[in-house]
């Protein structure tokens, strides 16, 4: 086996295409939307790939409706499946979440490549995602309000380092304070003790790891958010 008989790999060419990806984009837009953007972009940060068998990709989308509009920027994701059962299966979990109005596309598929594409405000099970990838409302969460920066867009941006629909999503951020890096992990309720049990007991073993482990310094079980810096 190799490359160029995985299906998997074969999406994930297309999604880091231009010419592939941009056009599926439009006509899904035009379709729910009933209008076609006049500009459209995807610009891939993000890839998880295992070979036949799925991949992971977080894109930033930028939409320019008309000459004069403010463009609609979008973080989406798409979910690559070899096994098209799965594909299909997942497609229906997300036809039964309730879609928030402010969302610009509801979960698709497209088929030819086995790929789902989420929006990623509405991510399936994590409501907690849409507030925390805004800075002014993740920013005070980790810095006192004295040490913020007087504008607002000014707060450094925090980034989506993993998602997985219905399961988990993982952020960084970098301090403007300390120059440290944080780790900050928003799971389902269900997995929330076991989640922050295992960061403690890994990091308690650090010290005989090759490598360095994060220090767990938060875990807020209302929101089931597990906070960790990098040492």
């Amino acid at each position: 086996m190799n490359y160029t008989t995985d299906p998997v790999f074969q999406a994930v060419q297309n999604i880091f295409t231009p010419a592939e990806i941009e056009p599926v984009l439009s006509q899904s837009w035009e379709h729910w939307l009933g209008h076609k953007p006049q500009f459209i972009s995807v610009v891939p940060a993000l890839t998880y790939y295992r070979p036949f068998n799925l991949a992971r990709i977080v894109a930033e989308v930028t939409v320019t409706v008309e000459d004069d509009a403010e463009p609609t920027r979008l973080n989406i994701f798409f979910n690559v499946l070899a096994d098209s059962d799965k594909m299909r299966q997942q497609l229906e979990q997300g036809y039964e979440l309730a879609v928030p109005p402010n969302v610009a596309l509801p979960v698709f598929a497209i088929a030819d490549w086995q790929t789902l594409v989420w929006t990623l405000p509405h991510a399936p099970c994590l409501p907690e995602l849409i507030p925390l990838l805004q800075p002014d409302y993740f920013c005070p969460l980790l810095i006192a309000p004295e040490d913020l920066p007087a504008d607002p867009q000014d707060y450094p941006l925090p980034q989506l380092f993993r998602y997985v629909p219905f399961k988990r999503a993982i952020l960084t951020w970098d301090s403007p304070c300390t120059h440290q890096r944080y780790f900050i992990k928003l799971c389902k309720e269900l997995e929330f003790t076991s989640v922050v049990e295992n960061f403690q007991q890994i990091y308690n073993l650090s010290k005989y790891l090759s490598f360095r482990v994060p220090e767990p310094i938060a875990a807020d079980a209302a929101s089931s958010l597990h906070y960790s810096r990098g040492v």
